[in-house]
């Protein structure tokens, strides 16, 4: 067996008071606005209430260090550029005194006063070494918000998840979808043994330190649980422009976090890539011109205004060659796109006949994204980074 499930125990109604008492939570801030207050009243209705709560701040210029401390937060502040989701976290950690640390992001807001309480329930369990909670899209989320909560859902399901890997060579071995899912760890909303944490910090890493976390525990023998009761009201209306950035990164980094060292096989050189990327470009550039309204209304949404209306020819550009054409070729690129457009068309439940430009566009820059990371590996392992490639590089990668 390769990992092991099991189910909660039926008859739990709550955690005992004490164990919640030792729980302090910490979260990193910067510029969290008016929305903050909402995570910290609910932090403050929690029963059992918390030890203490603990904000790490980055430089905020919008009163947000001054909100926390009017709750009874411990601010804690560092200068903006020495941000890192991995050391942020740790320096609130190191600063607590709970035994058990709770992190949660600054726009995610717990649901119900018994969230902590769940939250820190599956540590009853010695061999826990950390917990994720669940999240619940906002009420404005937008439908690729809606469905990645929901993609995420249908990965992780709604039941109580005790994972503990038995044989970590099968691990390896396993798909990337199976490691995935047995080393899920997200710190919007999760938690740590401080014994554990202080064996295993955080790592200093661009991006996907939560999942490196839970890899690193499984691997040392320890559990991690995932419950969906402790729930978070949590999700974003993203660009096209973070879409792609984010996804870079995650293609990039996670399948080597996860032990797979290999790149995809299906793309195999510089040329292949440009075409693809090209093709892609064209064939959704084709796509829209045939609902012209909607695309004028998608450059003229404010939160689209950091890619150019020339976005999907500017990446044919890229990739050497201009003004790609329309191609119906089968080809991985184009197999990833339409496997998204086709998840969120069944996701659809409005009453609007197909999808924005907005999402499609937004499926597009998350392919591109995905793809541009495998020919990066690529470039990387055959000792190819061009000068371009690595400022392309370089610009994909900055922090998300």
């Amino acid at each position: 067996m390769l990992w092991k499930v099991k189910a909660p125990t039926p008859s739990f109604v709550g955690c005992p008071p004490q164990m919640a008492t030792r729980a302090s939570i910490v979260i990193p801030t910067k510029n969290a606005g008016d929305g903050f207050r909402e995570t910290l009243e609910a932090i403050q209705a929690q029963d059992p209430a918390p030890a203490e709560l603990i904000v790490v701040d980055s430089g905020s210029v919008d009163g947000t260090p001054r909100l926390a401390d009017s709750y009874g937060a411990k601010v804690l502040t560092i200068p903006p550029e020495s941000f890192n989701h991995g050391e942020t976290r740790n320096l609130g950690l190191a600063a607590a005194r709970g035994e058990i640390g709770v992190l949660l992001v600054q726009d995610a807001v717990p649901e119900g006063t018994n969230w902590l309480a769940e939250m820190i329930r599956p540590f009853e369990n010695e061999r826990v070494a950390g917990v994720s909670g669940a999240q619940t899209p906002r009420a404005d989320a937008d439908l690729v918000a809606l469905w990645e909560v929901a993609y995420s859902r249908r990965v992780l399901g709604d039941e109580f998840r005790l994972q503990q890997v038995e044989n970590w060579c099968s691990f390896l071995t396993a798909s990337l979808p199976e490691r995935l899912q047995m080393a899920a760890f997200n710190n919007v909303c999760s938690a740590v043994r401080r014994s554990c944490w202080e064996a295993q910090p955080f790592r200093q890493l661009p991006f996907a330190e939560d999942l490196d976390w839970g890899v690193r525990a499984l691997e040392k023998g320890l559990c991690i649980a995932y419950n969906p009761a402790a729930r978070v009201i949590h999700s974003h209306n993203r660009s096209a422009s973070y879409d792609l950035r984010r996804h870079y990164l995650a293609w990039k980094t996670v399948p080597e976090l996860l032990g797979a060292q290999d790149f995809e096989s299906d793309i195999q050189g510089d040329r292949e890539f440009r075409i693809l990327a090209a093709a892609l470009c064209g064939e959704v550039e084709s796509i829209l011109e045939e609902r012209a309204a909607d695309w004028r209304r998608l450059w003229e949404r404010e939160e689209c205004c950091e890619l150019p209306p020339n976005f999907l020819r500017s990446w044919g550009g890229i990739f050497g060659l201009c003004a790609p054409p329309h191609s119906s070729t089968d080809n991985p690129m184009r197999r990833h796109f339409y496997s998204l457009l086709r998840e969120l068309e069944a996701f659809d439940n409005s009453d609007t006949t197909g999808l924005t430009g907005r999402v499609l566009v937004r499926a597009m820059a998350q392919s591109i994204g995905h793809f541009a990371a495998t020919y990066y590996k690529w470039c990387r392992a055959n000792q190819r980074v061009s000068r371009s490639m690595a400022l392309l590089d370089r610009a994909l990668s900055a922090r998300v």
